[in-house]
């Protein structure tokens, strides 16, 4: 998950293409707010979550790494919460 992450930093970001796993990414400039919005439409797209940036600590999109930790997080709860459906045993199929 971080070497996909690093890759999209490494596309999106300003001077990218020099980051690594543990560099801070934010007060670097790395990530400015443009980056930053392209950052969570491709982590989106990537892994079919919704991550409001509000909703998340700072902390947690101070590096790579701590963006992997963060998105695996998402990822594991948003599988917790949904449920398959079922089909209703009960329901009539009308034509």
């Amino acid at each position: 998950m971080e070497d996909q992450i690093l890759k999209i930093i490494q596309t999106i970001g300003n001077n990218g293409e020099h980051v690594g796993p543990d560099q801070e990414l934010l007060e670097s400039g790395i990530l400015d707010s443009l980056a930053f919005i392209m950052l969570l439409e491709k982590i989106s797209d990537r892994w079919g979550i919704e991550i409001q940036p509000t909703q998340v600590p700072l902390e947690a999109w101070k590096n790579v790494r701590s963006i992997a930790n963060m998105v695996e997080r998402e990822i594991k709860e948003s599988s917790n919460t949904e449920s398959p459906r079922k089909e209703d045993p009960t329901a009539r199929q009308t034509e």
